[in-house]
C-alpha cells in the first residue's frame, strides 16, 4: 500500500505518529496560556504556508511548517479548560451512562450537562459517579441532578498502586462525584452508545441460557467485551500469567472473527462476490467493535484490516509497518488522550514487535516436525510480542511473569476454540439441539480455560515482583533490543552488551527494593504504617471493617515494589503503644493521634481539620516542625 501523505510526501506514517504523540503531550503540558480562537487561526495558516511551499518552493520548508501545525494540533486537541462550578449553581446535571450495580451502590460515568439559553447540553466533560442510598433504579441516559461537589482524581502515591489519575485521563474523566444525599431525576436522552450497551446485555442474557456462573462471566469478557462481572481472583490468575489480554477483545478477538466470516461467507460465493463480502465483512467488524466498547485495541485490529483491505481493492502493495503507524496517527487525531490508555500502548507495542521482529526470531530455529513447528511459531510470535511489551510492562504493574510462554501457549490454543464454538452458540441459539451442545462445550472450554490459568498462576516462582523503573529505563530498555537487532556488529559481545547493562542495573535496583529497611507510611483512610526489614514485613494498623478490607489490597500493592517473604498484622488499639522488637520503633495512639518514634526521629499524624480538601492526614516532624500534608507514601 501507498504511503498515506500529508503535507508533502517526505512525511510518512512513520514520522506522523510521533510527530502527534509527541505535539499531544507538549499541548497536554505546555504551560503557554492562549485563547482557542487564536490558536484554531495559527494552525490553519500554518497548514495554509506547508501547502504553499509544497507546491511553489519544492518542499524545503514543508517539514517545518508541518511540525507546527501538528504542535497547534495536539494542542487544540489536549487543552480542555479545568472544569469550574458555577458559584451561583446550587446543582450539576448529569447524564449517566455505563451504569452497574455494586454492593456499596451504583457505579456510572457521569457527563457533565451545562445550561445554555437553548436547554441543557451535554459538554466535554466527564466524571464517575458513586451513587449510594438511591432505591430508584437508574438506566443508562439519565439524567440527574446533585448538590454533591466534585473531588478530582488523584493517585494514592502509596507503593505499586495503580497510576489512576493516567487511566480515567485516558478516558477523558477528571473528577469524581460522591452522592450520598438525594437526587432528582430529570429525564432520559438516549444516545447510539445506550442502544449498543443494551444490545450488549441483551446478548449477554442470551449467552446466560445455557452457560452458567464464572464461565459466564468469562464468556460475556472474551465474545462481548463485557469485563463487568469477571471476580478479582479470575483477573489476578490471568495478570500474573501474562495472558490479562484475553479477558478483553483485542486484535486476537478480531482476526479470529474476521476468519469466522471469511469462512461463513464461502458458503454464499454463487451469490456474493468477493469484494462485496469484504465490505460485509467491514460493516459488521465496526458494528461488533462498536458493540464490544470500543476500546483502542479494537479500533486498531478493525481500522488495520480496514486499511489492508481498501489496498487490495484499489491494487496497491500494503506496508505493514506504514498501516500500523497511519492507524495510530488517526486514532491520536480521534482522541489524543488514547495515548495515556495502557491498552492502546501494549496493543501497538505487541504489532510493532511481531511486523518486525517475529520472522527474525523464527528463523533462528527449522524444527522438521509440524507440531514442533506449530509450538515454535507461537512462541516465537510471543516472543516478538513481548520484546517492546515487558519494558511497559515493568514500568506499570511492576511484576513480571516466568511463564508467559508457557500460558500465552496454551491460552491462545483454547482462547481460539473457545471463540469459536462462542460465536456459534451466540447466533446458533434457535436450533434445537445444536444450542444444547454448543452451550455445554462452550462452558466446558471456559473452564477448562480457567482451570488452566489458575495452575500456571500457581505454580512456584509465577511472578518476580520489585521492579520500579523509570521512564528513562523503559527507553534504555527499547534502545538496547534496537542495538541488538539493527547495529551491524559481528561480536555478539558488542551487540548483548548493552542489553546486559541494563538487565544489570534493573537486577541491582529490584535487589535493593528485596533488601530494604524502612517505616513507610501509607496514604489510606485509616493509619496503616509498614515497617520493613529486609523483606520481613509488619503492618500496623486500626482496627476497622473497612480498614481490614482494603488492607490486602494494600498489602499487594506494596508487595509489587517491595518483595516480601513473611507478613506480620499488628493492630493499634487506642491509648496503647507498640514496640518493635527488630527495629527501635514505637507508634502510639491516643485518640487519633498517633506519636512515632523511629531511628531517633519522632513524628506526630493527625488528621486534618474538618474544612479542609479532600487530605485526611497530615504528620509532622517534631525535631523541626515541619508540617506535611500526606499526599502520597511517607518514608519515615
Amino acid at each position: 500500500m501507498t504511503t498515506p501523505i500529508l503535507l508533502g510526501p517526505r512525511l510518512g506514517p512513520e514520522l506522523l505518529m510521533p510527530l502527534t504523540l509527541a505535539c499531544t503531550l507538549l499541548g497536554e503540558f505546555s504551560p503557554i496560556p492562549c485563547s482557542r480562537f487564536l490558536l484554531v487561526c495559527f494552525t490553519v495558516m500554518m497548514i495554509l504556508c506547508g501547502m504553499i511551499t509544497h507546491y511553489f518552493l519544492q518542499h524545503r520548508l514543508t517539514p517545518i511548517f508541518a511540525l507546527v501545525s501538528m504542535f497547534c494540533i495536539g494542542m487544540l486537541a489536549t487543552q480542555q479548560a479545568d472544569y469550574k462550578e458555577d458559584p451561583l449553581a446550587t446543582f450539576t446535571v448529569l447524564r449517566l451512562t455505563d451504569v452497574q450495580t455494586t454492593a456499596k451502590g451504583i457505579h456510572a460515568t457521569g457527563q457533565i450537562y451545562k445550561h445554555t439559553n437553548s436547554g441543557w447540553v451535554g459538554s466535554d466533560h466527564k466524571a464517575n459517579c458513586y451513587v449510594s442510598g438511591q432505591t430508584f433504579p437508574l438506566k443508562n441516559g439519565i439524567l440527574i441532578a446533585t448538590s454533591s461537589l466534585p473531588v478530582p482524581i488523584k493517585n494514592n502515591g502509596n507503593p505499586g498502586s495503580f497510576e489512576i489519575e493516567t487511566f480515567y485521563k485516558s478516558k477523558g474523566i477528571r473528577l469524581n462525584y460522591f452522592i450520598r444525599d438525594s437526587i432528582v431525576i430529570l429525564g432520559k436522552r438516549s444516545h447510539f452508545r445506550d442502544f449498543m450497551k443494551s444490545q450488549q446485555q441483551f446478548l449477554g442474557e442470551r449467552m446466560g441460557k445455557y452457560v452458567h456462573g464464572k464461565e459466564l462471566a468469562l464468556a460475556k469478557a472474551l465474545i462481548l467485551g463485557d469485563v463487568s462481572d469477571i471476580e478479582s481472583n479470575t483477573r489476578d490468575d490471568f495478570s500474573a500469567t501474562g495472558a490479562i489480554h484475553v479477558l478483553a477483545v483485542s486484535g486476537m478477538h478480531i482476526s479470529l472473527f474476521a476468519q469466522i466470516l471469511l469462512m461463513s461467507f464461502q458458503f454464499f460465493s454463487r451469490w456474493i462476490s468477493r469484494k462485496k463480502a469484504i465490505l460485509l465483512i467491514l460493516v459488521i467488524l465496526w458494528f461488533y467493535a462498536l458493540l464490544t466498547g470500543f476500546s483502542p485495541s479494537v479500533i486498531r485490529s478493525v481500522f488495520m484490516f480496514t486499511l489492508f483491505q481498501i489496498g487490495t481493492f484499489w491494487g496497491l502493495k500494503a506496508n505493514s509497518n506504514a498501516i500500523l503507524f497511519f492507524s495510530a496517527w488517526v486514532l491520536l487525531l480521534i482522541s489524543p488522550y488514547y495515548i495515556y490508555d495502557i491498552g492502546f500502548q501494549l496493543s501497538y507495542l505487541a504489532v510493532f514487535g511481531i511486523l518486525n521482529y517475529h520472522g527474525k526470531i523464527k528463523s533462528i530455529w527449522q524444527p522438521k516436525n509440524i507440531v514442533l513447528g506449530y509450538f515454535w511459531e507461537a512462541t516465537s510470535v510471543s516472543m516478538a510480542a513481548q520484546l517492546f511489551t515487558v519494558p511497559l510492562t515493568l514500568y506499570h504493574f511492576h511484576y513480571f511473569p516466568n511463564y508467559f510462554l508457557l500460558a500465552n501457549l496454551g491460552i491462545t490454543l483454547i482462547s481460539s476454540l473457545a471463540m469459536y464454538i462462542g460465536f456459534a452458540y451466540l447466533f446458533l441459539q434457535e436450533i434445537p439441539f445444536i444450542q444444547e451442545i454448543l452451550g455445554f462445550s462452550f462452558q466446558w472450554t471456559l473452564k477448562t480455560m480457567t482451570q488452566f490459568i489458575h495452575f500456571v498462576a500457581n505454580l512456584d516462582g509465577s511472578v518476580e515482583a520489585g521492579f520500579d523503573l523509570s521512564i528513562g529505563m523503559v527507553f534504555a530498555m527499547v534502545l538496547s533490543v534496537l542495538w541488538f537487532f539493527h547495529v551491524p556488529l559481528r561480536s555478539i559481545t558488542l551487540k548483548t552488551l548493552p542489553m546486559l547493562a541494563v538487565i544489570v542495573a534493573i537486577t541491582y535496583g529490584r535487589y535493593k527494593h528485596q533488601n530494604t529497611e524502612h517505616l513507610m507510611l501509607l496514604n489510606s483512610k485509616r493509619p496503616v504504617f509498614i515497617l520493613n526489614n529486609k523483606g520481613n514485613g509488619t503492618v500496623f494498623f486500626t482496627a476497622n471493617h473497612e480498614n481490614r478490607k482494603n488492607l490486602e489490597r494494600l498489602k499487594g500493592e506494596y508487595e509489587k515494589i517491595y518483595p516480601i517473604k513473611h507478613w506480620q498484622l499488628r493492630e493499634i488499639k487506642e491509648r496503647q503503644s507498640y514496640r518493635a522488637q527488630q527495629c527501635p520503633l514505637t507508634i502510639e495512639n491516643h485518640h487519633n493521634v498517633y506519636k512515632v518514634e523511629f531511628r531517633q526521629k519522632k513524628y506526630i499524624l493527625r488528621r486534618k481539620p474538618k474544612n479542609a480538601s479532600h487530605l485526611q492526614w497530615e504528620i509532622m516532624d517534631v525535631k523541626s516542625k515541619r508540617t506535611t500534608a500526606l499526599r502520597k507514601a511517607a518514608e519515615l
